[in-house]
């Protein structure tokens, strides 16, 4: 009896071990796919406050689209990082070290997201750097224009 009881076991452990794979592989896409879709519609938010003056709602719907997916991009024809929206709300709000952060960000992980280069350059500006704010918003527009 006790031999059957380990072989039946064994069974429904090895039976639990072959389930366990495909339902965790499951699982993971799934919370993937709910965070990917939190982040969009984050961003999608931000851009929206973004637009209509709420510079500050803008940052907090950044913040937490950079938190969730800092790797986030748009589909758009400028492709921006949700670093560059992050900085450009910091930048509409007046928060010009932030920006910078958040735009620094950005070109470290794009060096061509010439979006976050001109707001680099209009950050610098605002900031007493206007030689060097000049030659950033140069360089987005003469790659904007590509």
């Amino acid at each position: 009896m006790h031999v059957v009881e380990r072989n039946e076991n064994k069974v429904n452990q090895t039976r639990l071990r072959k389930l366990l794979i495909p339902v965790s592989v499951a699982a993971l896409v799934f919370v993937t796919g709910c965070a990917t879709l939190q982040t969009k519609q984050n961003v999608q938010d931000g851009r929206i406050a973004l637009l209509t003056g709420r510079p500050d709602d803008a940052v907090n719907y950044f913040s937490r689209a950079a938190e969730s997916n800092p790797n986030y991009k748009t589909s758009y024809t400028l492709r921006e990082s949700v670093w560059t929206y992050l900085g450009r709300a910091y930048y509409e709000t007046g928060k010009y070290p932030e920006a910078r952060t958040a735009l620094d960000k950005a070109l470290a992980s794009d060096k061509n997201d010439y979006v976050a280069r001109l707001y680099l350059g209009m950050t610098f500006v605002r900031s007493n750097d206007r030689d060097r704010g000049l030659a950033e918003m140069e360089t987005a527009l003469n790659g904007i224009h590509e």
